[in-house]
């Protein structure tokens, strides 16, 4: 293994990078990758008020939710980005290998 391996440990808000030079290693930090948007509410990542709707049946008016949750969006991007900077990072030759660390989510 001549360029070591990576380990990463990530959720949807923070990314950290460890490496070594062989599997039992003691392990550095490489870097630590984080998406401040991933941890606040729901209310402060979206801008506007929901959109109103109308009411067939009864004539009344109700708020629409949104087609997408305003945090899926935030994690797959920064699922996104991840995946880009492991890619650069692999193909420049940084690692041989990589164990990843995450929930099935992201």
């Amino acid at each position: 293994m001549q360029n070591g391996w990576w380990m990463m440990v990530c959720d949807a808000a923070r990314a950290r990078v460890f490496k070594a030079p062989e599997l039992g290693a003691r392990m550095s930090e490489v870097d630590d990758w984080i998406e401040p948007a991933g941890r606040v509410s729901g209310c402060e990542l979206e801008t506007d008020r929901p959109g109103r709707g109308m009411d067939r049946a009864r004539g009344g008016r109700h708020a629409m939710d949104p087609p997408t949750d305003p945090h899926d969006k935030v994690e797959a991007m920064f699922a996104r980005t991840v995946a880009e900077r492991l890619s650069a990072a692999h193909q420049a030759g940084r690692f041989s290998q990589l164990a990843l660390i995450a929930p099935p989510a992201m």
